[in-house]
């Protein structure tokens, strides 16, 4: 309900027919530990990611993301306390993944021929 003086009141109501959702993911990145220097703490950037790029990477990958380092506007309370500091995020517009998924490896021929000759060896623990 709006109470707001000088506002029309009333209920807000949901027009889903007149709505567009789209898939938004928020993401916490982290350099990776063999790049810190010793003693000093990872640092880490948000990123956020919408549309069909949600859901492309888990936690642990190696990835590489092109994107735009946008500011974060700050509202309310921690605007006042924050003066004229803003935070920061990625909006990501492409995410290369350089390890893939067990579920996506397709294994080349050279490495089925491996596998073959090794399952037809009959002394396979010896």
């Amino acid at each position: 309900m709006c109470t707001t003086p000088g506002r029309a009141t009333g209920m807000l109501r949901l027009h889903s027919r007149g709505s567009k959702f789209v898939k938004f993911q928020e993401i916490r990145i982290q350099e990776m530990s063999d790049q810190v220097p010793i003693g000093h703490v990872p640092r880490s950037v948000l990123l956020h990611v919408s549309g069909e790029l949600t859901s492309t990477c888990s936690p642990g990958d190696l990835t590489t993301i092109h994107g735009i380092f946008l500011p974060l506007a700050n509202t309310g309370f921690h605007a006042m306390k924050a003066g004229l500091i803003a935070d920061t995020y990625i909006l990501a517009l492409d995410i290369i993944q350089h390890k893939k998924k067990y579920s996506e490896y397709q294994p080349s021929e050279e490495v089925l021929q491996q596998v073959r000759d090794f399952v037809s060896e009959p002394q396979v623990y010896d």
